[in-house]
């Protein structure tokens, strides 16, 4: 139960009970990052299943991103930004991460976001009603099973940083469990597990863009992965299925 309230704690702005000083075995908490996926589609599923029948989509969207936005405390974002500035700036690898580092945000960075989160509005107003439950599930879980998938046999770009803690460090028995837990919930919609066969594959080559480009990865880059993986899976929903 400490992993899986670390896990909660680590990935969700609700008010966890503090489990105390983490020490270094305490990435094993990454194997539950799924479960705190379910927790935040969880919530987003009942707003949307009690607010659906009362406002239009488009403005049903919005909140859900905000809601989304204030339970994650916009991290993940966060990364996306810093991860759109550093790469396109055209600089060599340590002129990339000191630009990642930097708090600042650039035009790429706002672009970034921009377009991520303009095409998860538009694909979370065009998904159909009977699927829209089961899909706001899955979204989160697959984003934060993309960060297992991440930090797993990958090389920490940067010494410091909120993703050394992670990066490198997990074992397969980790990866597994949060493949478990996400692959049970795929079982709930068709074609969900096709997305769950693709998502590896996505990984692998965004970890090799990243180690050709700074070396591996930060924790930066596992918030972009995150965002990236959501918007493909809503994608995928919305090819599959039809949108309205």
């Amino acid at each position: 139960m400490k992993h899986v309230t670390q896990a909660l704690q680590f990935l969700t702005t609700l008010p966890f009970p503090d489990t105390g000083v983490w020490e270094e075995h305490d990435c094993r908490h990454m194997a539950f990052f799924p479960l705190a996926g379910l927790l935040i589609g969880l919530i987003l599923a009942v707003m949307d299943w009690i607010l659906y029948p009362l406002i239009p989509a488009h403005v049903l969207s919005v909140l859900l991103l905000v809601v989304s936005f204030l339970l994650t405390g916009g991290i993940h974002a966060d990364g996306l930004a810093d991860t759109a500035d550093g790469n396109f700036s055209g600089k060599n690898r340590e002129g990339i991460l000191l630009i990642m580092k930097d708090s600042r945000l650039g035009t790429h960075g706002v672009m970034a976001l921009m377009l991520i989160y303009l095409l998860k509005f538009a694909l979370l107003t065009s998904l159909l009603p009977a699927l829209r439950w089961w899909i706001l599930i899955m979204m989160p879980m697959f984003g934060r099973l993309s960060l297992v998938l991440g930090a797993y046999k990958s090389t920490n770009a940067r010494p410091m940083g909120l993703g050394n803690f992670y990066i490198g460090k997990i074992k397969i028995r980790e990866v597994l469990i949060a493949a478990g837990i996400t692959l049970l919930a795929t079982l709930q919609l068709s074609s969900a597990w096709i997305y769950f066969l693709f998502l590896p594959i996505f990984v692998i080559y965004f970890k090799h863009k990243m180690h050709k480009k700074i070396g591996g990865m930060t924790g930066d880059t596992l918030g972009a992965l995150l965002e990236f993986t959501e918007t493909l899976f809503l994608l995928w929903m919305v090819i599959r299925f039809g949108g309205r």
